[in-house]
């Protein structure tokens, strides 16, 4: 989950002309990695029912090489 800090930030985001991503870096402290999530913020915005909330649940996807080669 991620938290938005501020509220105009989510109208900004969803009114730019091209897609705004949010990546989020996991770090594993024990194994020393560190895991890439991602999710197009633009179209999660357009599509929640909460226009108000200002937290956004990445359930998302790894960030891997398959992923941006797609």
């Amino acid at each position: 989950m991620f938290d938005v800090q501020n509220i105009f930030h989510l109208d900004d985001w969803v009114s730019q002309p091209v897609d705004v991503y949010l990546v989020i870096c996991q770090t594993d402290e024990v194994s020393g990695g560190a895991r890439f999530h991602w999710i197009n913020l633009t179209l999660y915005l357009q599509e929640r029912k909460s226009h108000q909330s200002r937290q956004i649940f990445i359930g998302g996807d790894n960030l891997e090489m398959q992923a941006v080669c797609a």
